[in-house]
């Protein structure tokens, strides 16, 4: 691993290793500038230290100690795969169902261009639980792109809100998934996690508004509302962590 590698989801693992172990060293590099990493390490250790306890072991034994590490890692490595498939199914859904509940039927000059979107949004939803970062510096990128076009127009209040209802309803659902998964799993979803996730399952609504929203090639509209309410999805995701069943690390 390198040292800006975060390793809080596989703490247990890396705190079996033995002290003078490469992957350990620079584990411990990372930690110095990542309070959140340095936190789960530690955590880690201290559940080790309780193992050997509990097992009465007079000294630790770091090969069973480093295979049950492995074990556990393997085990929360399965839940985030399942997880990240459950976030782009998710997020797949919200998008179809909003398009389906909207009372615009007809067929739109812009459907490729919202199927397209809309695997994007599943494609980074299920990168939101192994790529944060760059999931929000796509999220990002978008925000600016969605600000670089359009035409004035006078600004709709209510139907501004409406949008940014869809794309707040779509970002619910990948996360509410997900809320739900740690309940049944073994694993942990940091905060910037649960923000990128919120942020790529609010493109979804975002997806449907291409075919939905009568002002989307609006400039104001589209900046305000539309890449505002990504945005506002990613804040909401934030404070969606005091909601999962696993202990803050």
């Amino acid at each position: 691993m390198t040292g800006s590698e975060h390793i809080a989801d596989r703490a247990l693992f890396v705190a079996a290793l033995d002290a003078e172990d490469p992957e350990r060293t620079a584990a411990n590099v990372h930690c110095r500038s990542c309070a959140e990493c340095a936190l789960a390490l530690r955590d880690a250790q201290r559940l080790l230290v309780a193992l050997d306890t509990a097992l009465s072991l007079d000294a630790p034994e770091p090969a069973p100690l480093a295979r049950t590490a492995c074990a556990v890692h393997a085990a929360e490595r399965a839940a985030r795969r399942h997880a990240s498939a459950k976030a782009a199914v998710a997020t797949l859904l919200s998008g179809v169902a909003l398009v389906l509940v909207s009372r615009h039927h007809a067929p739109d000059p812009n459907f490729f261009l919202y199927a397209g979107s809309l695997a994007l949004a599943a494609l980074l939803a299920a990168l939101s639980i192994h790529r944060p970062w760059h999931v929000l510096s796509v999220l990002g990128a978008l925000a600016l792109g969605l600000s670089a076009g359009g035409e004035p127009a006078e600004l709709s209040i209510g139907l501004g809100l409406k949008c940014v209802g869809f794309e707040l309803l779509a970002a619910a659902a990948p996360v509410l998934t997900l809320l739900v998964h740690t309940r049944r799993h073994a694993m942990a979803l940091a905060p910037i996690e649960l923000a990128a996730l919120a942020g790529a399952g609010s493109v979804a609504g975002l997806c449907a508004l291409l075919v939905a929203c009568p002002a989307s090639h609006a400039l104001g509209h589209v900046m305000l509302f539309h890449a505002g309410g990504v945005v506002l999805a990613s804040c909401a995701g934030l404070s969606a962590h005091r909601f999962s069943h696993v202990a803050k690390v």
